[in-house]
């Protein structure tokens, strides 16, 4: 009798705690939402929504800099509504990192061994997420977005928001290219620009995951006197250009078919004519995507689009998680579930209806023949669980360390053969080493002649790499960049 009403218990209490966290058994109903978007110019634009089965554009607006009471007043009127900041940093990063197959959490823990390497800033200071790609291609590869903390609090003191932890924070690319995604789906790779007063933000995007993502800077706006313009169309194109052949050279993917365009400036042919001359890559303008519902007549999804593509296309994502579908990229930090607060409270009930039945279930269990005995038995059980997990989880631990050891010798011992197999004048930027063996550098040299010539020569004359091959260079100031891939000559099996 005991062991049954046990384990009755127990399947009572994980149908209740699945129904809690997958939210299955609730119908979710629809939430409001105040997207906030800081702007290169210290303002703040605004979309107040509702997510539901589709997007209710309730109102949207643009706060200058120095109408900060304007932002205050409207976040008091918006009291108890879920709010997402979309900070504007300059210095965050968003790079696919080569990383051993395992479970996102020891994923998570390899990350975060290898920030002070992969970060310009140091990690205690920084604001960051990781996720690993689950497209074909990327299976042995982790996205890992950062950005500098003091970033994300100056916005949120800008905004009269410094305690408010309850604020989600969301990374600008990632919107522009779940708003590309919504109404142009692609599986390969996916280029999105968005561009407003001079300002410009490039994402890439491979199979539906963030890949790449810069800030161009631009000097001057779009400006309307025609040399000027085609002199700022010019110099766009050609950071668009140099952006895609730095992704191409870091990926492996495909270059993208397409290149779309969100903001004010995206509709000037200049513009267009400007990158299909430079890339002959189409270029067209984000349309609609058929998800967005107007409360106001007046308001359109293309103005919406011209003028709020990345609050827009937060909210988008925001919908794919509401829905329990996988976003572009993760959010830096999530808002409180006050969007789904009904279901909430409806959940609350059903947990102290199952209180109720777990306390009588309970009590009968008292009477059995051999409750005592069980008891112990199973308090014995429960004690030693915990100790069999922290054993299960420093195992974990131990492996990771182990690998990522192994991982950092074979780095250091390239990095070494490397600088006594090379000429003193070319640089080495950065360095990889897969499983098998394979060793991806990036470098820096005067000529591309130098890179494909005398480094490919020095590799086949030294005794530590074979196979090498050159993979391409782009010009970088006085420099060029390239990137060479080789093999190591003991197939990475260093002594250990």
């Amino acid at each position: 009798m005991g062991i049954r009403l046990t384990q009755k218990l127990r399947q009572l209490a994980r149908n209740s705690a699945a129904q809690m966290v997958s939210g299955k058994s609730v119908t979710p109903k629809s939430g409001r939402v105040l997207v906030v978007e800081q702007t290169p110019s210290c303002g703040w634009k605004v979309i107040d929504a509702e997510i539901g089965d589709a997007i209710t554009v309730l109102d949207a607006r643009t706060i200058a800099g120095e109408n900060q009471r304007d932002a205050a007043a409207l976040l008091a009127a918006a009291n108890g509504t879920a709010i997402t900041l979309v900070p504007d940093s300059r210095k965050a990063v968003c790079r696919l990192i080569e990383i051993a197959n395992a479970s996102p959490d020891q994923i998570e823990q390899m990350v975060a061994l290898r920030l002070e390497v992969e970060l310009p800033y140091p990690a205690a200071e920084t604001t960051w997420v990781c996720e690993p790609c689950l497209n074909g291609r990327n299976t042995s590869r982790a996205l890992l977005l950062a950005t500098p903390t003091k970033d994300i609090a100056q916005a949120e003191r800008a905004l009269g928001l410094p305690e408010r932890r309850s604020v989600g924070v969301e990374f600008a690319p990632a919107g522009l290219v779940e708003l590309a995604l919504a109404s142009h789906p692609a599986e390969g790779s996916m280029a999105v620009a968005g561009i407003d007063d001079g300002e410009a933000v490039l994402a890439l995007a491979y199979g539906g995951t963030l890949a790449y993502s810069r800030h161009i800077r631009m000097e001057g706006a779009a400006g309307e006197v025609e040399g000027s313009r085609d002199a700022w169309a010019s110099h766009f194109a050609r950071e668009v250009k140099q952006s895609l052949y730095d992704y191409l050279l870091r990926t492996g993917n495909a270059a993208p078919e397409c290149i779309y365009l969100a903001g004010k400036a995206a509709g000037q042919a200049v513009l267009q004519e400007a990158i299909a001359r430079y890339l002959e890559t189409p270029v067209r303008n984000i349309g609609s995507s058929g998800l967005v519902r107007m409360a106001k007549p007046e308001m359109t999804e293309d103005e919406l689009i011209a003028g709020y593509p990345v609050c827009l296309g937060t909210l988008l994502a925001m919908r794919k998680r509401w829905r329990g579908e996988r976003s572009v990229s993760p959010a830096f930090r999530k808002e409180r579930r006050g969007i789904r607060l009904v279901e909430w409270r409806t959940r609350l009930g059903t947990l102290a209806a199952l209180n109720v039945a777990l306390l009588v279930l309970l009590g009968a269990s008292v009477f059995g023949v051999r409750a005592v005995q069980q008891n112990a038995d199973e308090r014995l059980m429960q004690e030693s669980r915990p100790l069999l997990g922290g054993l299960q989880g420093l195992q974990e631990e131990l492996e990771i360390l182990q690998f990522e050891k192994k991982g950092n010798r074979s780095v250091v011992d390239a990095m070494a053969a490397l600088a006594e197999a090379l000429p003193p004048e070319i640089q080495v930027e950065s360095l990889s080493i897969d499983t098998k063996g394979k060793v991806t550098f990036f470098g820096k040299a005067d000529s591309v002649d130098a890179a494909s010539e005398k480094v490919i020569a020095a590799l086949k004359g030294s005794r530590a790499f074979v196979n090498p091959q050159f993979n391409g260079a782009t010009r970088e100031k006085e420099k060029f960049t390239f990137q060479i891939t080789c093999e190591l000559a003991n197939g990475g099996r260093g002594s250990s």
